[in-house]
């Protein structure tokens, strides 16, 4: 699979949500694991890897909860405390809009 900023596909996630400057896709796979396909950056795999590690976030709500999980700033969230960016986290506050697509 393309995973380079130059592959066509990577810019594919990015145009299916209104006003989003990153995005990844992420598939959940055989044995419930999650691969991070398509992105635009690498912002939204390292936001994806913290939520994995954390068990806890916006993007796994959205895939295994078949929802659209919408957070407007993450510093200011509470819904996934574990997921939530500290002052020392290498990955940045950020908006979030995590979809899931079946």
């Amino acid at each position: 699979m393309c995973r380079s900023a130059a592959c066509p596909s990577s810019r594919a996630p990015v145009e299916l949500v209104p006003g989003a400057e990153h995005a990844d896709i992420t598939l959940a796979v055989r044995g419930g694991r999650l691969e991070s396909r398509a992105g635009t950056s690498e912002l939204p795999s390292r936001i994806d890897d913290l939520q994995q590690e954390v068990d806890d976030g916006p993007c796994l709500q959205a895939i295994w909860e078949h929802e659209t999980v919408r957070v407007d700033d993450m510093a200011h969230e509470d819904r996934w405390g574990s997921a939530r960016c500290s002052p020392s986290s290498s990955t940045p506050p950020s908006r979030t809009w995590a979809r899931s697509i079946c």
